[in-house]
């Protein structure tokens, strides 16, 4: 293999690494392509232009969004990473560095319209991938101090893969602990995917409207970047204390009005002066208040049948369709 570039002999192992990895994740697509459940408009897709040595962070996601390979095949251009990018900022995350935070691997390396997930989950055995998934976890989140880097697992389907094949339960947003892969301990969190922020908004409501349904769920995405910018500046910090740390600033005044400036920053694209102005006395909720918001929002979407991962903010750039079943591979 020729590399080329500043330190480029550095690179050729992990990079002839990734592509093994691919490998195992290429035939598990083979395997379901022969199944016949397979859509003709699906691709196998690895996670192309990530940090790959120098991240900070591991983002583990259900599976890559297909417009992603249409335009110019980089996760970077993600709308999911870019919202989350904007957390990352908020909290400190220096915007050149935003990319080292999300080296991405998805459970389910298949490119497809994000409402499809459900589609991928009904041809798809948990273990099909684990092979391909845990050898890159473990690729990215090793490093050179000794200490693996930091993991965000995001959404539940996510959370449902992690449950199942790494021996944990009953999972919810906000658990952070240690999980051991072929005897490495790596940190981790559970997050909300970031496109459920989007979900929630009601575009009937006004921004003032819909403020009680989203700031729960941004608190909550606020933490979680929180938690990645604190471990990444301490590695051997212990993932709980990292969280509690972070949930603990977001209980104070200034971390209310960051949560609701960020509101309507993100949700309702405010200029940050404008959101200041709104903000000037944040309303503050208590925890049980924020849960009872979750669960209205959770089955306002499963009633109205949302998939968790469907990004409604987005222009769709892919529409093939095809007559009869194909197997298209993107590699």
């Amino acid at each position: 293999m020729s590399i080329s570039g500043t330190d480029a002999s550095s690179y050729v192992a992990p990079v002839e690494n990734f592509m093994a990895a691919g490998l195992l994740g290429l035939q598990a697509s083979i395997f379901l392509g022969g199944s016949g459940a397979w859509l003709c408009k699906w691709r196998f897709f690895l996670p192309l232009g990530l940090a790959m040595k120098n991240n900070y962070c591991v983002e583990l996601l259900h599976f890559p969004p297909d417009y992603t390979i249409e335009e110019d095949q980089d996760y970077l251009r993600a709308n999911t990473l870019i919202r989350w990018g904007e957390c990352l900022i908020a909290n400190g995350a220096a915007p050149s560095e935003v990319d080292r935070y999300q080296t991405t691997i998805d459970i389910y390396p298949i490119g497809a319209d994000s409402g499809e997930g459900s589609d991928i989950d009904a041809i798809v055995l948990n273990n099909d991938y684990t092979p391909y998934t845990n050898e890159l976890l473990l690729q990215w989140t090793s490093s050179d101090a000794g200490v693996a880097k930091p993991l965000v697992a995001f959404g539940g389907t996510v959370r449902s893969w992690f449950e199942d094949q790494l021996g944990l339960s009953n999972l919810a947003v906000g658990d952070s602990g240690n999980v051991t892969i072929n005897s490495v301990q790596i940190p981790y969190t559970i997050a909300n995917r970031p496109s459920y922020f989007y979900n929630a908004i009601d575009d009937n409501l006004t921004p003032q409207e819909n403020y009680p349904t989203i700031q729960p769920i941004m608190q909550d995405d606020l933490i979680s970047s929180l938690w990645q910018v604190i471990m990444k500046g301490d590695p051997t910090i212990d993932p709980v204390v990292a969280y509690d740390n972070a949930a603990a600033y977001y209980d104070t005044d200034a971390g209310q009005t960051k949560i609701c400036e960020q509101v309507y920053i993100q949700g309702f694209d405010y200029d940050a002066i404008l959101a200041q102005t709104e903000c000037l006395i944040p309303v503050k909720y208590t925890k049980s208040e924020r849960d009872e918001q979750r669960n209205a929002t959770m089955a306002r979407l499963k009633k109205l049948k949302i998939p968790e991962n469907f990004e409604t903010h987005r222009l769709k750039a892919f529409a093939k369709y095809c007559k009869k079943p194909h197997f298209y591979l993107n590699y």
